[in-house]
């Protein structure tokens, strides 16, 4: 199960959504997740995105057996 620790854990501390989606192979839409308050770089793909700080309830399910 992914949740924030193991996603943080394996991909770091900022990570955008695309990215997320991409290495766990799920269809994350933006409504899915928390961001911060601004964009930063994101530590995997480079670029900058609004990172994600957290998982809403639909996230999470998404990420459920993953």
């Amino acid at each position: 199960m992914a949740n924030m620790n193991s996603i943080k854990s394996t991909l770091g501390n900022t990570v955008c959504r695309r990215c997320i989606a991409k290495y766990y192979g799920v269809d994350l839409q933006p409504s899915d997740c928390q961001y911060g308050l601004y964009p930063e770089p994101c530590g995997v793909c480079r670029e900058v995105h609004n990172i994600v700080r957290g998982l809403t309830v639909s996230g999470k399910r998404k990420l459920l057996f993953k």
